[in-house]
């Protein structure tokens, strides 16, 4: 409503009383203070001043309002308590429902010439002056100079590489984004179960016990669908499918090849939409596995959701891989790898398909053997323009920490660097988004 501040009929707007209603967030925040022990409002002489040139009396628009005064961003007024008393350049006038409060008994008589007096005119006139002289004089220094006044402005690498070669990916909506069609492809699988998908390769000892920590328990993982052993031994047969005690199915699937892509592949049989990807050195313990699947079901079914971290840094030209920390004052994360995952199935979906970068991000995975982790990440922060999700538990995360593995090879963390650079040629951007909240069982940090 365009009211005048000045105005005394209808509703007034900000800056003036309403009867027994006043907004103080029109006036400057140092010019007014409430003390909460007596409940009294002080109002500066900008009141007094407006009061002063107002040509009649204020009527109340209705009475005060029995809740307790508060402030509240979203609305245009400031509600106050009956028992409140208001303070008018050291006027006291009880506040008390259906009392009108009359300009004339605050303030002295309107001031002739209102505000468009010569004084007035000439003081405007002055100001406009003074400003367009300065404008005219900045403009000659700077044709003069060659627009080098102003001092140069060195920006920090990472972002000089988001708006040059490495440009942030721009999210795709609607119907250009496959998201839309997976959405609609997966709607039949259930929502409020999950599967398993825990690869595997020659570590027996390992793969029994996490199976046996994850399903051999009297009570059953209430949302837990199925657990699938994906089995990259291909030189050996793998167990026959069976039931565990608390009911759970386990079932093997023997790989086409011993590759990475292997756990990511969109299994046909699968009858859920969340799926925890896992290798079988590392779980959850059972209460905090449902904990984080409630977690992605409720706030996340777009992102990973996991327990494990990583950081990506821009540092001279180059994206970096690194263990996240705080010691430096890192507190962002853009990546979780998918040893301990939620996914939904349409990222595994896109990842499988015949998309000209998840095709050229297979091929890549199957030459170095590594970094499928990495490229799900990548894949799911181009199709969301979302960052993943840390989520855990009451307990930290069980890992057997084996001496055998990937991730246990020389050269490990500068071939996953490398990952992160041959990952942004193949986009042609950089999707990782960075991440600072975290999901932990009893406590939420967002």
């Amino acid at each position: 409503m365009g009211l005048d501040p000045l105005s005394t009929s209808g509703l007034v707007k900000k800056g003036t009383i309403r009867g027994n209603l006043t907004d103080l967030r029109a006036l400057p925040p140092w010019s007014y203070h409430r003390r909460q022990r007596d409940s009294k409002i002080r109002i500066p002489d900008l009141v007094w001043n407006l009061l002063s040139r107002t040509p009649a009396p204020l009527h109340p628009i209705h009475p005060f309002s029995p809740t307790p005064s508060c402030v509240d961003d979203s609305s245009s007024f400031f509600l106050l308590d009956p028992s409140l008393t208001v303070w008018l350049d050291g006027l006291e006038t009880a506040a008390q429902p259906h009392i009108p409060i009359a300009a004339t008994d605050m303030a002295p008589q309107p001031v002739s010439g209102g505000i468009l007096n010569p004084r007035n005119l000439k003081r405007v006139g002055v100001g406009a002056v003074i400003f367009f002289t300065t404008i005219i004089f900045i403009t000659i220094l700077t044709r003069i100079f060659g627009g080098t006044v102003a001092p140069e402005v060195h920006f920090p690498q990472k972002f000089l590489n988001s708006i040059g070669q490495h440009q942030s990916c721009v999210s795709r909506e609607g119907d250009q984004n496959p998201l839309t069609a997976l959405d609609a492809k997966y709607a039949h699988l259930s929502d409020d179960k999950f599967t398993i998908a825990m690869q595997t390769y020659k570590r027996p000892k390992e793969l029994q016990a996490t199976i046996k920590a994850l399903t051999d328990r009297t009570e059953r993982i209430p949302s837990l669908e199925e657990l699938v052993v994906v089995w990259n031994n291909l030189e050996e047969e793998p167990p026959k499918d069976y039931v565990s005690k608390s009911g759970v199915p386990i079932r093997y699937r023997m790989s086409a090849r011993n590759s990475l892509n292997e756990k990511l592949i969109p299994d046909p049989a699968y009858k859920t939409k969340a799926i925890l990807l896992t290798d079988d050195d590392v779980y959850y313990e059972p209460d905090d596995l449902e904990f984080v699947f409630q977690s992605w079901r409720k706030f996340a079914q777009y992102r990973l959701v996991g327990a494990l971290p990583r950081c990506s840094e821009m540092r001279d030209g180059e994206w970096k891989y690194e263990f996240c920390t705080n010691k430096s004052g890192q507190k962002h994360y853009s990546m979780i790898l998918t040893n301990l995952c939620f996914s939904h199935i349409a990222f595994l979906d896109y990842y499988s398909s015949d998309a000209p970068e998840a095709v050229k991000i297979r091929d890549y995975i199957d030459e170095h053997f590594n970094c499928e982790d990495i490229a799900l990440n990548y894949l799911a922060s181009s199709l969301t323009g979302w960052g993943p999700l840390e989520a855990n538990g009451f307990d930290r995360y069980r890992n057997m920490d084996p001496s055998e593995g990937i991730s246990r090879k020389p050269g490990h963390l500068e071939a996953r660097s490398q990952c992160l650079n041959d990952f942004v040629d193949i986009f042609g951007c950089q999707p990782l988004v960075d991440e600072t909240s975290h999901i932990v069982r009893g406590l939420s940090v967002l």
